[in-house]
């Protein structure tokens, strides 16, 4: 990351000496203007020039020269009146803003004073240069000024690549610090305690540097000075990143970004950009990663920042390399060192000759790494970086167990531990653990590596519940599924080696704390009020942002549905994408503020002996399933007992499954039934082979993994070849631990008293006959109506028509009720007004029958769609997106989604799906029925007529009910294919 320079007001002591004027110097004297006293001269200045003045001075005069900024960040330079240059003075206001240079002559004669831009700028700017005090120089002033030498040294003495050079540089900023205290000076006092914190932060003393970044902020905010409260909070979110505290991280750099575009400080605005793209890579976030670098890298260039350009290469290269693109990675490390090399920035070639030495171990050739990563400890120790250091410790240990030079790797893994201890790195120390555990697996000793292994996860079970922000929390989880996935094969490994030791019961229960955390963190406080005791205008701000993004949303479905110019469709996509940043943060400041989420507990994770108490029952098997790199398991939990069973790796089960998923979304076609049903039982023999003859006919809960989780298991047959749901009601879970928290959370709730909701057949155009008449009942097809209408919205090639069966779906379902208190909710009544009243908490079955709108890249845009026109034709608000569910409070046992992929969403690593199922489980739907792929509404209504007779009328419960319905479906010619029936999946309670 990059500690952004404070830009500060600096004031220099100038020393005399007997070097003489050289030519360049003499030409600059003859072209320089003669500044007096008072005087005010205004001028423009463009990028690459700059501007020369004079000032004649007597031995012992205090000068004070101030020249204010406008639209353009400038740099002076002051040499004087014996040729002596020193370095640059830039001040804290960026852009815009005054600039003061101080001068105390010990000698009489001329000082010149160089006005320049900062950076190769394309832009023009003015500014005002004055001449505004001279006086003799008083005690105090002689301290300030010593004050500011010391500063100004620190700040020379840190840039050096000597090992001792930040110990230097810290003794100078103490010295600064105690001078401007004893002269009251509050912004020299500022200057030094943020010099002092970043020092702190660069040398890996996060602790240290948190506790002066923040009494210089403190300063910062009293004095009003704004881009140095952006710098401060910028190299606090850093400073945080160590510590492994991410949701500090991210809400520092964030607020800081805020600031420098606020001030119009772009080069601020580039590094705080830089900054938050290692964040969301470290978060696993990245998409954002990889567009805050591209913005960064955008600005550097625009303003020849070569230095920085190569910081933001190397960043583009380590999230490449977290995507699996090791060539892209490559090119980018390459682009970064050789500008690195060509600034002579040791720093910065040290970075990229690790990330070179990493991508070709990454790539297989050990050889190769282990000469770059000899270079980066080389230079790591000549510049005296730890933290750069205990990295390459790491490296080289990576480089030498690949070599199978095992205890010459160990070693050096344990130098990178005691580094990463002594500098608080906490996710570092958790990486070295994890690297420490795969080498003693290699070397064959199992109880080392498990050692290792569990203090990296305690660790990383820390820095989890640290993040807030829930995205992020599931994002940075989702890095670490593969040290969970190494735990779970070194138990199956002792397993293996001594099989009556219950070590598979072990690796069930890692799996199970890998699985769906973020969910059952949802659930445990979708009972608790987070917004009580929280500050008004932040929750002011977060309703202000729903409606912003729903209005964003819903402008962005018509721009696809229009055929809108791409240019504007990508533009309307990256103002969404910053709302919906911004919301998830907003949504974490609430939490942090609220006192009731303080007093919210981790859940308790299960044991196997707890699920087979809580969850199961004597009738009912657990499925659950990991899918490895070099090995996948599949554990079968009975009442009483539970087996284990290896399987083909991930990517050879994902392959199939992926392929089984595409074949039987289009398998009414008659083209692709064969292939699909070839498909299907493919993946049956890899899945179910080992289990398929001891299921019995007992109930089967599914926790699926990978791309397993787009595939209904109603659709995979038995070893006859008959559909598992013949013989099988089948449940989902993303995993077991989520139905005991489901049923811990029903219990406190309050059921409802009514029966069933239907919001069916919305008005979707305003060209629907239905607007500005009267309403009647269909006997036919509307104008705009097909009978093969599909129940989705693709976000590439969306449509709105009617959906006319489900208005007979409707009237079915609710004639199974009859005797109940029902809610009819049709016509321009299925709005999203409706969904989001109160009332809608008092039915214990609630039904959508619409289309459904998916959005596998921001899940929180996922929402099924209700009327979007009034009776008089204009247009209404009518998606309810996942957000919108998050707020709604049902007392429901069952909510229908009878939309198109509806069950699916973003797959995150170890979290599974996020989508709408997971937003109506926290709203308070013990289960929720929804669909995995796109469903025909005329197939549609006629399986949920049966679905709800079953229910209604002959009280199976829904998972019966759904089978039943399924079962009949398929013995039927016309519906026979598994297309119009299988995609129908149950998530949640089976009881």
């Amino acid at each position: 990351m990059i500690y952004s320079k404070l830009l500060v007001t600096l004031s220099i002591l100038f020393f005399t000496s007997n070097s003489g004027f050289d030519d360049t110097l003499q030409d600059q004297k003859a072209a320089a203007k003669i500044l007096t006293l008072n005087q005010t001269i205004d001028r423009p200045i463009s990028a690459g020039e700059s501007h020369h003045y004079q000032l004649a001075l007597n031995a012992g005069d205090f000068a004070r020269v101030i020249i204010n900024q406008r639209a353009i960040d400038l740099v002076e330079t002051v040499t004087n009146s014996a040729g002596q240059k020193l370095p640059d003075i830039d001040g804290p206001y960026g852009l815009n803003g005054p600039e003061t240079v101080l001068i105390f002559a010990e000698t009489p004669g001329n000082y010149g004073i160089e006005v320049k831009t900062l950076l190769k700028q394309t832009t023009t700017g003015n500014y005002e240069i004055r001449f505004a005090e001279l006086r003799t120089a008083t005690d105090a002033d002689k301290e300030r000024v010593a004050a500011q030498q010391a500063f100004y040294e620190a700040i020379q003495i840190s840039r050096q690549p000597a090992p001792d050079a930040r110990q230097k540089s810290l003794a100078k900023y103490e010295t600064a610090l105690g001078l401007w205290r004893k002269v009251a000076d509050r912004t020299g006092e500022g200057l030094a305690l943020h010099g002092i914190g970043r020092l702190h932060g660069m040398s890996g003393d996060s602790g240290k540097a948190l506790i002066y970044l923040g009494q210089a902020l403190a300063i910062w905010r009293d004095l009003g000075i704004r881009q140095a409260e952006a710098s401060a909070l910028n190299n606090i979110g850093i400073s945080h990143t160590a510590l492994g505290d991410y949701q500090q991280v991210v809400d520092n750099l964030s607020q800081s970004l805020v600031l420098y575009r606020e001030t119009g400080d772009r080069r601020g605005e580039a590094f705080v950009n830089n900054n938050l793209c290692l964040s969301y890579r470290r978060l696993g976030d990245y998409q954002r990663a990889l567009a805050h670098c591209q913005q960064s890298l955008d600005m550097q260039r625009a303003m020849g920042d070569q230095r920085s350009e190569g910081e933001n290469l190397n960043n583009l290269g380590l999230v490449h390399k977290s995507l699996g693109d090791y060539a892209k990675a490559l090119e980018f490390f390459s682009q970064s060192l050789e500008i690195k090399r060509s600034l002579k920035d040791q720093r910065g070639q040290l970075s990229g000759l690790s990330n070179l030495g990493q991508i070709y171990l990454l790539t297989g050739d050990p050889r190769k790494a282990l000469e770059y990563h000899t270079q980066a400890l080389e230079l790591s120790r000549s510049v005296g970086e730890r933290r750069a250091e205990s990295v390459v410790f790491n490296n080289l240990g990576s480089v030498h167990a690949a070599l199978g030079e095992h205890e010459r790797a160990l070693e050096y893994f344990r130098q990178s531990l005691s580094l990463r201890r002594e500098i608080t790195d906490r996710a570092g120390e958790a990486l070295v653990l994890y690297s420490t555990a795969t080498t003693y697996r290699q070397l064959g000793n199992v109880p080392e590596a498990r050692k290792h292994v569990e203090a990296a996860l305690e660790i990383i079970e820390s820095l989890r519940t640290a993040v807030i922000n829930q995205e992020l929390r599931e994002s940075y989880f989702a890095t670490v599924q593969d040290i969970y996935e190494f735990y779970v094969g070194l138990l199956m490994q002792q397993h293996k080696q001594e099989p009556d030791k219950g070590f598979d019961a072990l690796a069930l229960q890692a799996n199970e704390r890998a699985r769906a955390r973020g969910l059952i963190d949802l659930l445990a406080e979708s009972n608790v009020d987070i917004r009580a005791g929280v500050n008004a205008d932040l929750l002011d701000r977060e309703r202000s942002l729903q409606k912003q993004i729903s209005t964003k949303a819903e402008t962005q479905v018509r721009l696809l549905s229009g055929k809108a110019a791409p240019e504007r469709v990508a533009a309307t996509t990256k103002e969404l994408h910053n709302l919906t940043t911004e919301y998830a943060q907003v949504r974490a400041q609430i939490k942090m503020q609220s006192p009731r989420y303080a007093e919210l507990t981790e859940p308790t994770q299960l044991t196997v002996r707890d699920i087979q108490q809580q969850v199961l029952d004597a009738d009912t098997v657990l499925l659950e399933y990991s899918l490895g790199k070099d090995r996948s398991f599949l554990w079968l939990v009975g009442h009483r007992s539970v087996a284990t069973f290896e399987l083909p790796p991930r990517e050879s089960i994902e392959k199939v499954a992926q392929r089984a998923h595409e074949l039987l979304r289009v398998s009414n076609q008659r083209q692709h039934k064969r292939e699909a049903e070839l498909a299907t039982l493919e993946l049956s023999k890899l899945v179910l082979g080992p289990v398929v003859d001891k299921l019995e006919q007992k109930r089967l809960l599914v926790v699926a993994d990978g791309a397993l989780q787009y595939v209904p298991f109603a659709a995979l047959s038995n070893a006859q070849g008959t559909p598992l749901i013949h013989e099988h009601e089948i449940v989902n879970l993303p995993s077991a631990s989520v139905l005991a928290i489901l049923r811990q959370e029903q219990a406190q709730r309050k059921r409802a008293e009514k029966m069933v909701a239907v919001l069916a057949d919305p008005v979707l155009q305003r060209a629907d006959e239905r607007v500005a008449r009267r309403i009647t009942q269909p006997s036919g097809p509307v104008a705009g109506a097909r009978i093969e209408v599909v129940r989705g919205l693709a976000e590439s090639a969306i449509s709105f028509e009617r959906l006319i069966h489900s208005r007979k779906e409707a009237e079915a379902i609710l004639s199974f009720s009859e005797g109940g208190s029902n809610l009819k909710a049709l016509d321009f009544d299925a709005s999203r007004a409706t969904a989001t009243s109160n009332a809608l908490a008092d039915y214990r079955i609630v039904h959508f029958a619409t289309h459904g709108v998916v959005n596998n890249e921001y899940p929180a845009l996922s929402g099924v769609v209700l009327s979007l026109v009034d009776k008089r034709g204009q247009m209404l608000d009518g998606f309810l997106r996942l957000h919108d569910i998050y707020n709604l409070k049902l007392g429901s046992d069952l909510v229908v989604l009878s939309a198109c992929q509806t069950a699916l969403g973003k797959q995150v690593k170890g979290e599974g799906l996020i989508g709408l199922v997971r937003g109506f489980m926290y709203a308070g739907a013990p289960r929720v029925v929804a669909t995995s792929w796109d469903v025909k509404d005329e197939a549609t209504a006629e399986l949920m007529k049966r679905f709800y007779k079953n229910m209604l009328v002959d009280n199976r419960t829904p998972a019966a009910a759904l089978r039943a319905a399924q079962i009949s479906m398929s013995k039927e010619s016309r519906w026979s294919s598994p297309y119009f029936w299988a995609g129908f999946v149950i998530q949640g309670e089976f009881k």
